[in-house]
């Protein structure tokens, strides 16, 4: 099975989940690929991919959809960051400061550079990163600030990063598990899709 994911399914939500499932199922090979949500919609109606999971902002039409896990982007910073006494704040406020991003195709750096030059941007980007991980650990250091997925931040729960809310309605996304019709699909993609949905 061709699975598309975001970042943020693809790194913070599917890698046990599918463990899991692969365990459950010896005969089933999996392959997982991260893309904007917009182009995974896209695939998923042309039939290059039999399983999307895309945030709410992706164009549903003509797309079976059903729900996956909500999705909260937060800001991860140094513990002596100027704003690191703050509760909340906001996407353009962070703008005039240092980010330690990931790479240009990240679907979610994709996303947040789009959110930027709508709020006065772009981000000033000191470093690229190929991980979540390598991205806190920049943090850490005071390199600059980092916006991630609340689910990966709280991975590293021995890490010196100080994360708070995004105020951005933006931020908060409901992730939703697409295909074009689940009764079309092979059972095993059918059982797949029952798998990752909430219990």
């Amino acid at each position: 099975m061709r699975i598309l994911a975001n970042t943020v399914a693809a790194s913070a939500f599917l890698p046990e989940l599918l463990a899991d499932y692969l365990l459950l199922n010896p005969q089933t090979d999996i392959v997982l690929e991260e893309l904007p949500s917009t182009a995974i919609s896209q695939s998923i109606l042309d039939q290059t991919a039999d399983i999307g999971i895309v945030a709410n902002h992706a164009d549903l039409r003509g797309l079976e959809s059903y729900p996956f896990r909500q999705d909260r982007l937060v800001l991860a910073l140094p513990v002596d960051h100027p704003l690191a006494g703050r509760a909340s704040v906001s996407f353009s406020e962070t703008l005039a400061y240092d980010f330690i991003g990931l790479s240009d195709d990240s679907a979610l750096q994709q996303h947040l550079a789009q959110h930027a030059l709508r709020n006065g941007g772009p981000m000033r980007l000191r470093a690229r990163a190929g991980s979540f991980e390598v991205v806190c650990r920049m943090v850490t250091r005071g390199a600059g600030i980092a916006v991630v997925p609340e689910e990966i931040a709280r991975q590293w729960p021995g890490m010196q990063v100080r994360i708070l809310a995004l105020d951005d309605t933006w931020a908060t996304r409901q992730l939703s598990i697409v295909v074009r019709q689940l009764a079309q699909l092979p059972l095993p993609a059918q059982r797949l899709i029952a798998f990752l949905q909430p219990q």
